[in-house]
């Protein structure tokens, strides 16, 4: 990959404005973890004709659509950091460092999400931990 440019930006939400909300639910695909592909894709330059980089976007994909089958009902925060998870474990299997995973307890949408699934998410703040 080389450095992202405003027009790599630009791509990638061009790609992802074409998921309609609700995807997972009705397609079974998470636009989240469809994310983490377009942004390898974006990164490493993957055509339908480049088969090491395609290869790298649909792994990431796929990476990211394991973890989202959490048992948990939908939450697009939730399935954004799996899918950042998932780039950044698959862009360090090719020896790309681009950072951190995003850690536990580390959202700060919860409130925006009438169905946080809260406790049972590896992401909500542990100090708004609540007993059930």
């Amino acid at each position: 990959g080389s450095e992202l440019t405003l027009d790599d930006l630009l791509e990638g939400i061009r790609r992802g404005s074409v998921i309609p909300g609700g995807f997972c639910g009705y397609a079974g695909a998470c636009g989240g973890c469809i994310g983490a592909g377009v942004a390898i894709a974006i990164f490493l330059g993957s055509t339908p004709k480049k088969a090491k980089e395609r290869e790298i976007a649909t792994r990431a994909t796929q990476i990211a659509m394991e973890m989202v089958g959490d048992k948990l009902i939908r939450c697009c925060k939730r399935s954004t950091f799996y899918g950042v998870t998932a780039a950044i474990e698959v862009l360090n299997e090719i020896n790309i460092d681009i950072g951190p995973k995003p850690g536990r307890h580390s959202c700060l949408y919860w409130e925006r999400n009438p169905d946080c699934e809260r406790n049972k998410c590896r992401y909500f703040p542990l100090e708004k931990t609540v007993t059930q």
